[in-house]
């Protein structure tokens, strides 16, 4: 009578082969391997590794072949950990696209989004702008867009203040249309409540030389102002400034990791467009600028903190009438208008606004050029448009009205269009008009 034959299986990775172990040999253990891995198995025995352990060896994820020996050996050099999924040679390519594990981690990054600290959501100081377009998010790209002398640089200085001095946030700051000095001017011009263009153009000093007794005491408290911030840990503390005069790609990547080092709620670039290549780097600005447009959001998302970004908006594009540009401004008057539309949550422009009640007769003289544009403009006010808002209502036609009063910006207390109009008044037409609802919290 035939003895049955006693097949093992070759337990190598990725082999599972059954064979037929020599009879005088049958319980050596360097059998447990087929012919073509004896010698290997055996020396991997030796490694100390026993068959519990590869029972446990892991297997792709993809396909459900055991690992081959290099392949294991790849993923323990990096750490791997028990439950790691790990893919073979063959499918290592879909390591990072699993389709099943990519949509298993939106969804839990969504709900870690959804439940994000209320600390860390970087709301404006203005309660009107904040209802325009919502806080702004850690990891997204906000730009603020304006005309050249638009004020950018204004609108930002007071956010800056009052995020550091009212919403205590660490402010990473690179100016590169100010100097510090001028940065730091202004900040103690709002510490004294003197308006920062009186100062940083003289006339302020001028007019305290003329014998001007309001301009001498402004000028004596804007010395204090000095003193006390020079003082005050809690604002030097919080405001992260770095002067550069151009941005490059090596820069921003450079401000970026410092970033990280010393920490920040938010970071600032005014403005985005002083851009130019790295030494050697002869690409075009388009490509420079497109690059950086990048950074910032990869920044964003590796900082965890939002990125604020003015831009320069082309005048040309809203063409020749000096009251196109009083108006909101389009979309495609941004510089680089497809990386920053493809980039920003969120987009908003800064215009002067169009007094309703502005003689007719005035506004003709001012569209050909024969009067100042301000002389039909809204007294004391910047207005703030939607251009774009990934998450709101897809269209730009939403605009706030804010106070600019000695260089303050604040929210307005009531409609600037809910007043008597004079005898004289131009009446604009229903299209014209901005609505009250736009830009008050009802």
């Amino acid at each position: 009578m035939n003895t049955p034959v006693q097949h093992r299986r070759c337990v190598f990775p990725g082999c599972g082969l059954a064979f037929e172990p020599p009879k005088q040999e049958l319980a050596h253990e360097g059998h447990l391997f087929c012919g073509q891995h004896r010698i290997g198995g055996q020396a991997f025995m030796q490694r100390g590794w026993s068959l519990a352990f590869l029972v446990h060896w892991p297997s792709c994820r993809w396909c459900g072949v055991l690992l081959p020996q290099k392949r294991y050996e790849h993923y323990i050099e990096q750490g791997f950990e028990p439950g790691q999924y790990v893919y073979c040679d063959a499918h290592q390519i879909i390591e990072g696209r699993d389709p099943e594990l990519v949509a298993m981690r939106g969804l839990e990054e969504a709900r870690e989004l959804s439940e994000i600290p209320d600390e860390r959501l970087v709301r404006w100081p203005l309660k009107h702008l904040n209802n325009l377009t919502g806080p702004l998010v850690p990891g997204r790209v906000a730009y603020v867009g304006g005309y050249s002398g638009g004020g950018k640089t204004t609108f930002m200085r007071n956010i800056i203040w009052r995020w550091i001095m009212e919403h205590g946030l660490r402010v990473r700051y690179l100016p590169l249309e100010s100097s510090v000095k001028e940065v730091m001017t202004g900040f103690a011009c709002f510490k004294a409540g003197v308006d920062p263009d009186e100062a940083l153009s003289y006339r302020l000093r001028d007019r305290a030389d003329a014998g001007d007794t309001r301009a001498q005491v402004q000028r004596d408290e804007l010395r204090c102002a000095y003193e006390l911030l020079l003082r005050d840990k809690y604002f030097l503390e919080r405001l992260r400034i770095e002067p550069m005069d151009t941005l490059s790609p090596k820069r921003f990547a450079d401000a970026i990791q410092s970033t990280k080092a010393m920490g920040a709620d938010v970071v600032v670039v005014d403005h985005v467009d002083h851009s130019e290549g790295d030494a050697g780097d002869y690409s075009p600005q388009i490509q420079v600028s497109n690059r950086i447009q990048m950074m910032a959001l990869s920044g964003a998302k590796e900082t965890g903190i939002p990125f604020v970004l003015t831009s320069q908006l082309n005048s040309k594009l809203a063409g020749p009438d000096p009251l196109a540009r009083m108006r909101p401004p389009r979309p495609e008057y941004l510089w680089n208008r497809g990386s920053k539309e493809m980039i920003g949550a969120i987009i908003i422009g800064l215009h002067r606004a169009i007094d309703p009640y502005a003689d007719f007769s005035l506004m003709k003289k001012v569209s050909k050029g024969e009067a100042e544009p301000w002389k039909v403009a809204l007294q004391n006010t910047m207005a703030v448009s939607e251009m774009k808002l990934r998450f709101g209502r897809g269209t730009p036609t939403s605009t706030i009205y804010l106070d600019l009063t000695h260089g303050v910006l604040t929210d307005r207390s009531r409609d600037v269009f809910d007043r008597p109009a004079p005898p004289s008044a131009y009446e604009t037409r229903p299209a014209e008009r901005p609505s009250s609802t736009d830009w008050m919290d009802t």
